[in-house]
């Protein structure tokens, strides 16, 4: 799985989900998802069984949909700060480098090559709450070029 590192808080918090037992489950539950529908539908339930989601509980979502992105992308680490993410990709990623170059180049201002593995992608922390979407929809600009 890839690694992710960034600026937001992401979890369950026991005042939302008082039953350790419940929490390590739901955890787990979340970890073996595949495909974004599930993690919508998971999301949908939570909300169902427990109320409204806090905003780390949609974010901690929210990294599941990336991760999920990542990994199809052969992204293995994610690294962010205050102007945006850094991708390290895989030595096997399924990225098509011709393909790639050319999404860099109409996104000049948003994405560059630090290295022939790393990616920066610039999301400013304008908002807090559009952060993650906006990163995953700037990342999945990618899904497109994979060979």
């Amino acid at each position: 799985d890839p690694e992710i590192s960034l600026p937001i808080p992401a979890r369950l918090p026991e005042k939302y989900v008082g039953d350790m037992n419940v929490r390590l489950n739901l955890y787990r539950r979340l970890s073996t998802l595949r495909e974004q529908e599930q993690v919508q539908l998971m999301a949908e339930e939570v909300r169902d069984r427990f109320g409204p989601l806090p905003k780390e509980v949609e974010n901690l979502f929210q990294l599941v949909k990336l991760r999920l992105v990542l990994k199809r992308l052969g992204v293995t680490r994610v690294d962010g700060g205050q102007k945006g993410v850094s991708l390290t990709f895989s030595t096997s990623s399924k990225i098509n480098p011709e393909k790639a170059a050319k999404i860099v180049s109409q996104h000049a201002s948003t994405l560059r090559f630090i290295s022939a593995s790393r990616l920066h992608v610039t999301v400013p922390r304008t908002r807090e709450d559009s952060y993650l979407p906006r990163t995953i929809e700037k990342i999945r600009w990618f899904e497109e070029v994979t060979s």
